[in-house]
Parts: structure tokens; sequence; C-alpha cells
């Protein structure tokens, strides 16, 4: 991870969102549902391709669907959703224009970690969305949407909340704590919704990430 004084991102701006494939990611979630790459699919009720129409240019990557999700087919839709739907009210982004998805689309067990064959089983249909998306910015949703999206949890990754990262294709990653987890740690509360604050602004200003760029520091370093 480079210093603010680092080469930015290619700064698609905006733009990148006006161009998403919506007829391909329509049909990644028709393979999405009737995907059996890995043992997931045999106990779910329903995938969770994701939903939104990134018209924001952003793509929001969590862990992965839980018992609220697999009952709906719908992402972020319990206790978790209404921190997310906070979240992105206080950075002034409409839910709706927000791309949300998560590493892997099928509810694991017991809601235990995705194991890392499940994660790789599922990777292809992640970056199959980021490509057909275009996003202007992808934002991991904890340390797990992170390694999804890199291929692997750096060690750092306390360091990195409210930052952002290099991702996949050169686009940037913003860093933020999963919105599950400050339903049990109620202390980072205020670190989190600072952050989203933060990344609206950012993300109405138009200026390009540079990887290193920290918009709000993580709750260990306060």
């Amino acid at each position: 991870m480079g210093a603010c004084g680092a080469s930015a991102f290619p700064p698609e701006g905006l733009a990148g969102a006006l161009t998403a494939d919506l007829p391909r990611i329509a049909m990644i979630a028709d393979r999405v549902r009737a995907c059996g790459r890995c043992p997931l699919s045999a106990g779910r009720t329903n995938a969770v391709p994701g939903e939104g129409d990134g018209s924001s240019g952003i793509l929001l990557v969590g862990e992965a669907p839980g018992r609220n999700e697999d009952e709906t087919g719908r992402p972020f839709c319990g206790a978790a959703g209404r921190n997310l739907d906070l979240a992105l009210k206080e950075a002034g982004i409409l839910r709706p224009t927000v791309f949300v998805t998560s590493i892997v689309k099928c509810r694991p067990p017991e809601n235990r970690d995705p194991t890392p064959a499940e994660r790789a089983a599922c990777r292809p249909h992640l970056l199959d969305q980021v490509a057909a998306l275009r996003p202007r910015v992808l934002v991991a949703l904890g340390r797990h949407g992170l390694s999804g999206l890199l291929g692997e949890a750096p060690p750092n990754f306390a360091s990195l909340p409210g930052s952002f990262v290099a991702g996949p294709g050169g686009i940037p990653v913003f860093v933020s704590l999963h919105p599950a987890a400050v339903i049990y740690r109620q202390r980072w509360k205020e670190a989190y919704l600072r952050h989203w604050r933060a990344f609206g602004e950012w993300h109405r200003s138009g200026v390009p990430a540079v990887p290193g760029l920290v918009l709000s520091p993580p709750p260990s370093a306060e």
C-alpha cells in the first residue's frame, strides 16, 4: 500500500456507472441462482446474487448471506442491513443506487465463515459482477469482504477501515467495518458512521482515490 504521494487510481468518476451492463448483471444473477459449484448450494433456500442498479458507481461487498437473506434472496435485509442503511444515510447515498452483494452467494451452515474453497468457487461470480458494473469504487464490508476482493485478507486489517487500498482491475477499495460488527461492538459505531460520512463527502467531491488515503481513522487508532 502506497503513501498519499503514490499514483492515483484512474479517475473514472461517476460516469463509470453509466456504462454498467445491467443485462449482464441479470444474467450473472440467473447463473448464481442455478450455481452448484460448492456444497453450500445444497443447503440454500435462496441464492443471493445481490441487488441495486449501481448508478452511483458504488459496489458494496460483504461476507455471506445470513438467515434472513437466505429466506428472502435479498442481501443485508436483517439487523446488519439496518446498520448498512444507516451508514448510507450518513453518507447521503441512496441504497437503490448502489449494488450490494457478498463474496459467497449462499448461506453457510449456522452462519459460519465461508471456507477457502467456498470463497474460491464463488469468486468468479463476484469478479464478473465487478466487470459488468464497472464501479467507480468498491466498498469492502469487513475483513471477509476485503479478502474476497483481494484474494486474501491483509494481516493489518485493523488499521484499514476508513481508508483506501488497491483493488481488482485498478478499482479503489474503501474499507469499512462490517455493519454487523457494530451490533456487538457498540463502541465502534461512532467511528463506523464517521467513516461513512467521510466516504460520502469523498464520493461527491469527484477526487480520485489514492492507495493509502485515510478518510477517517479506524477505531483502533482513536
